[in-house]
């Protein structure tokens, strides 16, 4: 039998958790779970694998898509606040962030 604390059997609290486990990883609601969790992340990152917006002749600019915001977004704030010196040199140079970072975003999320 199961040993808990102290040598002693299964606690109570050790069969409450394992009374929830064996709720929470149910094999039936497996796949719901997995839907519930990935629709989840893509609500929050979703943005980064959409394509851009085609652009209308006559009309205004295209916004630029989620990951070249992020992109955008990574280098004109983050790394301007954690390596100046960097963000200066990328700007010196025309270096636009979507060309060297858009691979690592993807990954990263």
């Amino acid at each position: 039998p199961p040993r808990g604390p102290g040598g002693g059997g299964l606690g109570e609290a050790d069969a409450a958790d394992a009374k929830l486990l064996s709720q929470l990883l149910h094999p039936r609601k497996v796949e719901a779970d997995a839907f519930g969790l990935f629709d989840r992340l893509m609500r929050l990152v979703g943005d980064a694998f959409a394509p851009p917006t085609p652009p209308v002749k006559g009309g205004p600019p295209p916004k630029p898509s989620g990951v070249v915001l992020r992109c955008n977004r990574v280098q004109n704030d983050l790394l301007r606040i954690k390596d100046d010196k960097l963000y200066q040199h990328l700007e010196s140079i025309s270096v636009e962030p979507q060309l060297y970072m858009m691979k690592w975003i993807r990954l990263l999320l």
